[in-house]
């Protein structure tokens, strides 16, 4: 996510309930959230950064200035079922952080597949073939 906004904003966004919100340090906000969610979550401040996603079109490349690196760390699940819940808690998380504010912002699975972005407050999915019909059920939890 582009700027400069504090961690701790983020993950209150992210996760209005107090008791599944990361804590930490200013510079590194964590939680397990496994057993409720299905993920670890993180939140990472950085001065600067760059995503680097295979694309629908090629190689797509964006660099940051100051910028806050969200990421969901999922077990490889047994049960089609459990993941999916995952990555539709996943989903959830997201669609508030971008809800809640303008910001531009990408999502990649496993940082190097490009799952969606909005830039200049247009939200496009990615990837659509290959990831957002093969999980059509979750799929409409963002709009793009």
């Amino acid at each position: 996510m582009a700027g400069a906004v504090p961690a701790d904003e983020v993950a209150m966004r992210a996760m209005p309930e107090v008791a599944d919100r990361p804590v930490g340090s200013p510079a590194l906000l964590s939680a397990d959230l496994y057993d409720s969610h299905g993920f670890f979550f993180t939140i990472v401040p950085r001065k600067r950064g760059s995503v680097a996603a295979e694309a629908d079109d090629g190689m797509w490349t964006w660099d940051l200035s100051e910028n806050v690196m969200v990421s969901f760390d999922m077990d490889k699940f047994d049960e089609a079922e459990q993941g999916e819940r995952a990555l539709a808690a996943m989903l959830v998380v997201v669609g508030r952080v971008l809800g809640s504010g303008d910001e531009d912002a990408a999502l990649t699975l496993n940082g190097d597949v490009l799952l969606l972005t909005r830039l200049g407050g247009v939200t496009a999915k990615h990837s659509r073939a290959a990831w957002w019909e093969h999980h059509a059920a979750i799929g409409d939890i963002i709009q793009g």
